[in-house]
């Protein structure tokens, strides 16, 4: 299939399958292309990716209820107790013969079943690990911001508007790990902002987020020493628009 065939909605609705690398290679090549220029959906699959590993690093069992909604929403029986502990995958390796006995099952139902467990198991950890009950910022948030805020080797910068005034600050870790404290960026009735790392040969989305976000999380490359916020109609691979502030890491 030609990747230009699949919509918006398709390539997102297989993000979560994608992450687990349970797509054919016809729907990786499609997904990949749609990435290059979809700010928004790169940073879905780089969450998606950070929660995984982050999951295969403790070995934590899943959130409570998890296989239920997985088997509700695919029509199966609910499988055994589920601990998330990553496996090593040979991208080369043949996929596995079905067991004898074991009843058929399609591809798109497969993937149906990976991107439900994937987008559960994100949503539930993300919720907690991002937004309170009562739409604040949570403290494991603002604290990890503050913990980078207050490492000697980070990378710290204030961003400006064009009249000189401290709108944001940023505070990138030697690993690439930022965070981005908004102070006073004016709110927007529609579109997002966008973040951009700039090199001096390259400009690069780090990620969109509203008006009403207090702490941006986002990776950096080391080499980024410029980073400015832009306000889009929705996001984009380029920018034509003027920075709403800008400002050097030092």
């Amino acid at each position: 299939m030609n990747p230009s065939s699949f919509t918006h909605a398709e390539i997102e609705e297989l993000l979560g399958a994608y992450t687990l690398d349970a797509v054919d290679a016809g729907e990786r090549e499609a997904i990949e292309a749609h990435l290059q220029g979809c700010p928004r959906c790169r940073a879905e699959v780089d969450a998606g990716r950070e929660v995984a590993a982050g999951l295969a690093q403790t070995g934590a069992p899943a959130p409570e209820g998890v296989w239920d909604r997985i088997a509700e929403a695919i029509g199966g029986e609910t499988p055994p107790p589920l601990r998330l502990v990553a496996a090593p995958v040979d991208a080369g390796a043949p996929p596995a013969a079905p067991r004898p006995g074991s009843k058929p099952a399609g591809r798109r139902l497969f993937l149906v079943a990976a991107a439900v467990a994937a987008a559960l198991v994100i949503v539930a950890l993300t919720t907690q690990a991002i937004r309170q009950p009562d739409g604040n910022r949570p403290a494991d948030l603002a604290a990890a911001a503050t913990v980078a805020f207050d490492d000697p080797q980070a990378e710290i910068g204030e961003l400006v508007d064009d009249n000189g005034e401290v709108m944001a600050t940023v505070a990138v870790t030697p690993e690439g790990s930022g965070f981005l404290r908004v102070a006073d960026l004016p709110a927007i009735e529609d579109g997002v902002y966008q973040l951009w790392g700039a090199t001096p040969e390259t400009v690069v989305s780090l990620g969109v987020f509203g008006d009403d976000e207090d702490v941006v999380a986002f990776h950096a490359d080391p080499s980024m020493r410029t980073l400015m916020v832009t306000h889009e109609d929705e996001p984009v691979e380029r920018s034509e628009r003027a920075p709403v502030v800008v400002g050097e890491l030092a």
